[in-house]
């Protein structure tokens, strides 16, 4: 998931990101949290305010990654393989925050 900060989705979707880890992380669920200010610039802070954010307000318990690209040449290989697998239903690129595969 492509995380921001600042944006209108944040509160809806790390709360239901947690709801959803929370459920499911006994099975094997992994969610993987990527921030990335390319949307908007809603992810203006550096990693460790991005971390203390989702794990102090959010009470995030999986993954919070180093900032990335997700789109253009910059782009982190795993967004660009993830782009690119059959039946993506992004295409090329990534629309805005809070794509999920």
């Amino acid at each position: 998931v492509n995380v921001a900060s600042q944006c209108g989705l944040t509160n809806s979707n790390y709360t239901e990101l947690n709801q959803v880890y929370e459920k499911y992380k006994d099975q094997g669920l992994e969610i993987l949290a990527f921030p990335c200010n390319q949307f908007g610039a809603q992810e203006p802070g550096n990693n460790e305010q991005i971390l203390e954010f989702a794990c102090t307000r959010f009470k995030a318990e999986y993954p919070i990654f180093d900032k990335v690209d997700v789109n253009g040449d910059n782009a982190t290989p795993l967004y660009e393989f993830l782009k690119s697998s059959k039946g993506s239903i992004f295409g090329d690129k990534i629309k805005w925050n809070f794509s999920k595969f």
